[in-house]
């Protein structure tokens, strides 16, 4: 299996689609392609384990979606723009047709299939996790997909003015 050291999201328009570079370990770039379909059954693998996971004891129910949401705000903003992971026309491309995942209280493993035994793994910790969800929301908005896969307290963060393209990494 591949694994992923950096990635780099961005909606491609012609595509309708999600495209993510990934950096390798030998320097090597491939692209995967998520559709909204598979973000679709994604996004709630990740929230969810959020919520189990990155939560405050003793927090009243009422207020864990404004915790939920003050992290996700403080994940964004931390966000370092650094150069993109920059794929070549000799990168190994595919479309995502299932994603695995497991994790344990600190990090989240996901591993991205193709349909031709394809397979790339990225490990995500908590605070990675929320960042790369600040940019898929980012992405899926630029999208105009409808958003009723994400939970309230990601939508209650503020989100990106969209006049300029989304790019991050």
């Amino acid at each position: 299996m591949i694994s992923l050291q950096k990635i780099s999201t961005v909606y491609v328009d012609h595509e309708d689609r999600i495209h993510v570079a990934g950096a390798l370990l030998n320097g090597d770039t491939i692209v995967i392609w998520l559709t909204q379909r598979m973000l679709r059954l994604l996004i709630p693998c990740l929230t969810d384990w959020l919520q189990k996971t990155d939560t405050v004891a003793g927090a009243a129910a009422a207020a864990a979606d404004e915790v939920q949401s003050f992290r996700q705000l403080a994940a964004k903003a931390s966000i370092e723009h650094q150069a993109p992971v920059a794929a070549t026309g000799k990168s190994l491309s595919w479309l995502v047709s299932g994603v695995d995942y497991r994790f344990n209280s600190h990090i989240i493993h996901l591993t991205f299939k193709g349909r031709v035994n394809e397979t790339a793994g990225l490990d995500l910790s908590l605070p990675a996790c929320r960042q790369w969800l600040s940019i898929l929301y980012d992405a899926y908005r630029q999208a105009n997909w409808p958003m009723d896969a994400w939970p309230d307290w990601i939508s209650q963060a503020k989100t990106q003015n969209l006049d300029t393209p989304i790019v991050r990494h």
